[in-house]
C-alpha cells in the first residue's frame, strides 16, 4: 500500500509566528499533495508561553498536541520541553505519521530553518517532511498566496466593541500603525529585536499624510499608555478594545486597514501582507532585527522601508 504524504511543522511563538509555520507547510501541503500537521506541543507543555491561536481561523489541518517517543520499560513517555527539532520529528515519524492501521510508515525528511534569509531546499524537498523554523519570508508561501488569504480573513464575527472599531475602520481611508513594546522591553529581546523608535513612527506617519490627503492614524500596541502618551492630534485613533490574549482580534483589524505602518513584529507583518489593497502603502522599519544588519526576504519589494532609530 502506498504510505500517505505528510508535512508537519513545529509551531511556536505568538500568533504572528504561528502563521509564518503555518503558510510555509501550508504551501509545502498543497506542493506535495500531503496532509499537513500542526505539531503544538510546546503549547500544551508550557515550553511556549504564548496562546496556540490558529483555532480561531478555518485552517486545512491537523493540530497535534501531545507528542511522544518510546520509553525504555513503560511505552511511550511525553517528549521533554528541551526536546529539539530532531527528537520532535522522529516522534511523529514513530507515532503521528506511522499511526493508522494498514498504513506503512514513510520515510520523514527534516528541514531545520538556517537563518531568516529564504532557504532554497524548501524547493526542492519531497516526501514526508518536518518542518523546524520560523519561516518568516512570504517567499516560502507565494505559490499559495490567495489560499493562505483566503483562509485567515475568516475568523468568526467580531464581537462587541471589535464589530464598532471595525466599522470606524471600513469608513475611513485607514492607516494601521502598529507599535510593538511589552515583552520587547526584555533585555534579552531588545538585543534580538530593538524598539522601533518615536522618530520612525513620526517620519512614517508624515509620509503618509503627504501621500494621503485625508487619512486617520488607528494605533494598536501591547502598551496603550505609552501611545496614549506618545501620539496626539486629530486623526489619531487608539484602538484599546483587545487585550493581550487577543492577537487574532486585533489582527483582524488591522487587516481591515487600507494602509500600514509596520512594527518590527511578526504580527504587524501579517496584518499588512493579508490587507493588500492595490493603492496599498505600507512603510516597514529598517533593520527589522536589532542582531541582524539586514533581512533581504522579509519585507515585500513593494513596501516602503524607513530607519527604525
Amino acid at each position: 500500500m502506498t504510505a500517505q504524504i505528510y508535512v508537519a511543522t513545529h509551531l511556536l511563538g505568538g500568533l504572528g509566528n504561528q502563521l509564518f509555520q503555518y503558510a510555509a507547510g501550508r504551501a509545502l501541503a498543497g506542493r506535495l499533495g500531503a496532509s499537513l500537521v500542526l505539531d503544538a506541543t510546546a503549547f500544551r507543555t508550557g515550553y511556549c508561553q504564548r496562546p496556540f491561536e490558529l483555532h480561531r481561523f478555518p485552517i486545512q489541518a491537523t493540530v497535534a498536541w501531545r507528542g511522544f517517543r518510546k520509553g525504555p520499560r513503560k511505552g511511550p513517555v511525553p517528549l521533554p520541553d528541551s526536546a529539539g527539532p530532531l527528537e520532535h520529528a522522529l516522534r511523529f515519524a514513530g507515532s503521528i505519521i506511522g499511526a493508522g492501521g494498514g498504513i506503512r510508515r514513510p520515510r520523514l525528511n527534516v528541514l531545520i530553518q538556517k537563518g531568516f534569509d529564504y532557504d532554497s531546499r524548501f524547493e526542492t524537498i519531497a516526501g514526508s517532511t518536518y518542518l523546524a523554523g520560523y519561516w518568516q519570508s512570504y517567499r516560502y508561501f507565494e505559490s499559495s498566496a490567495e489560499t493562505v488569504r483566503r483562509e485567515l480573513l475568516q475568523p468568526p464575527p467580531p464581537p462587541g466593541a471589535n464589530r464598532d472599531w471595525l466599522s470606524r475602520i471600513g469608513q475611513a481611508n485607514a492607516v494601521c500603525v502598529h507599535v510593538r513594546r511589552g515583552d520587547y522591553l526584555l533585555a534579552r529581546e531588545l538585543r534580538v529585536h530593538g524598539l522601533c523608535s518615536p522618530e520612525y513612527y513620526e517620519k512614517a506617519m508624515h509620509r503618509m499624510a503627504e501621500q494621503l490627503h485625508d487619512a486617520e492614524f488607528f494605533l494598536f500596541s501591547d502598551d496603550h499608555q505609552w501611545c496614549r502618551e506618545n501620539f496626539r492630534g486629530p486623526g489619531v485613533h487608539l484602538v484599546d478594545a483587545n487585550g493581550p490574549d487577543a492577537a487574532a482580534e486585533d489582527l483582524r483589524l488591522m487587516a481591515a486597514c487600507r494602509h500600514h505602518v509596520v512594527a518590527n513584529s511578526s504580527l504587524s507583518w501579517w496584518a499588512a501582507w493579508l490587507a493588500e489593497h492595490p493603492d496599498q502603502l505600507t512603510i516597514a522599519p529598517e533593520p527589522w532585527f536589532a542582531h541582524l544588519a539586514s533581512t533581504p526576504d522579509l519585507v515585500p519589494k513593494r513596501w516602503q522601508t524607513l530607519p527604525r532609530l
